[in-house]
Order: C-alpha cells, then sequence, then structure tokens
C-alpha cells in the first residue's frame, strides 16, 4: 500500500514538475532482489548529442519506502566503452553489472551534492504543499545552471578529469571514470600522453574501481595502457543505440 501511495504522490505531484522544467519521462526500471527500486527515468531538453542529461527517482523499499533523487550525464559512447571495459577488466564482480542501456548512466549523483538539502523523501513529506516548488526551484536553481551547462565534449571531459564538489571521484567507480575520459579525450583528439598525464594523479580512485583480484586494483598502470589499447583496436565501434 504505501508503495503504491508513494508512486502515486510521485505521478501527482513531482511529474508535473519535471515536464514543466524540460524533463520528459522515458520508462521505469524496477530491481526486486534484496530490496524493491522502482526508478523513474527522465531525459533533459538541454542534452546534447554529445552529452545527455537525466533525472532518476528511485522509490526505495527496504525497512521503509523512501524516495531518492539522482541527476546524472554521460556521452553515450563513453558509456558504451567504459561498460566494456569494466565488464572485461573489473573482475567477477562486474560480469553482470547493468550498463550500455537505453537510460544507463553511471556518472550519477545524489540531488544533495548540488544541494544540501535533505533529499531522502518519505510519503509523510508529500503531505507538504511546498514539495513540487523544491524539486522546481532545485532543476532552476541548482541543476540546469551547473550540470545543465555541460553540453561538450570538452566541457564534459573537464567535469569527469576534475574533482568537483558535485560529481567527486569518490562518489563514482574510479575505473568506469577513467574509461571514460579514455573515451571522450580520444573523440576530441588527445593523445595517450595527455590522457596518461590526466590520470597520473587519480590511480587510486582507478585501482578501488574494480574488484579486489582484478589487474584493475593489482595494476593500474596497465589498465590504463589496456584501455588506450582497447580503443585503439574499435571496442568502441560495435554498438547501436536501443
Amino acid at each position: 500500500m504505501v508503495t503504491s501511495e508513494l508512486e502515486e504522490a510521485i505521478r501527482e505531484t513531482i511529474d508535473p514538475v519535471m515536464i514543466e522544467s524540460g524533463l520528459t519521462y522515458i520508462r521505469t526500471n524496477v530491481y526486486m532482489e534484496n530490496v524493491y527500486i522502482r526508478t523513474n527515468v527522465y531525459k533533459a531538453k538541454w542534452s546534447t548529442d554529445e552529452v545527455e542529461h537525466f533525472v532518476y527517482l528511485s522509490a526505495i523499499k527496504n525497512r521503509g519506502m523512501v524516495l531518492k533523487s539522482d541527476f546524472g550525464l554521460r556521452n553515450f559512447v563513453a558509456e558504451v566503452f567504459a561498460c566494456r571495459i569494466i565488464h572485461s577488466y573489473g573482475g567477477d564482480l562486474f560480469k553482470e553489472f547493468k550498463c550500455d542501456e537505453l537510460d544507463s548512466c553511471t556518472m550519477r549523483f545524489p540531488f544533495g551534492r548540488l544541494d544540501q538539502s535533505d533529499w531522502v523523501l518519505r510519503l509523510p513529506d508529500f503531505r507538504s504543499s511546498e514539495i513540487d516548488r523544491r524539486y522546481r526551484d532545485f532543476i532552476q536553481d541548482h541543476l540546469f545552471p551547473t550540470i545543465g551547462r555541460v553540453t561538450t565534449l570538452q566541457e564534459f571531459l573537464s567535469l569527469l578529469a576534475g574533482n568537483p564538489i558535485c560529481c567527486p571521484w569518490y562518489a563514482s567507480n574510479g575505473a568506469i571514470r577513467a574509461a571514460q575520459i579514455v573515451a571522450v579525450a580520444r573523440q576530441i583528439g588527445l593523445d595517450a600522453e595527455q590522457i596518461r598525464s590526466m590520470l597520473e594523479s587519480r590511480k587510486a580512485f582507478i585501482a578501488n574501481g574494480g574488484s579486489k583480484t582484478s589487474m584493475i586494483r593489482s595494476d593500474p598502470d596497465r589498465f590504463i595502457t589496456q584501455m588506450l589499447g582497447d580503443w585503439m583496436t574499435g571496442s568502441h565501434v560495435n554498438f547501436r543505440r536501443q
């Protein structure tokens, strides 16, 4: 009952704000294993061919029911490449890792990265008349003026290689992020040495992105070399959008 009530509250209260703010509903993904997660996915109108933007509203049921809100951004080619890289070299933990999908986005972060308010909401919170305004204000005042301005490969590379408060390295998988940097940098035309230099100070994060028995963990330098080689041999080209 609580689950359906929360889903109804999202439809009635937040969905209209998403549409008004320039986000289009794509689909709902449902995950049921140790916990129940139902995620509504929205794509932003400020997306470009080079950088796509998404918002994820996830109703999560464990002991109770809460709603978590995330934003994400991706370059499709880099997303596919990073997905194949982590499947190939991340170890057993990542063999079934879901990515490379219509709306997958491994560079995904909670709203709280842009606005320090508590963004873990419960059903009673929706009884407040301020919920719709809160989402509207967040998108207009926090999301679009910052992350929403990242629309080119060069801007996306700067975000990935940097360590901004909104998207820090420790809050993402370092190996996946490094693979995306390789893919975006290569699309721009940077050479191998420029990319290595960009990743040099991030090796600890990169190593922690693989499982304990993976090559990523034991030898991040070799992993970087492998990624560069895989790009050159075309691991990024045999894909299509779903």
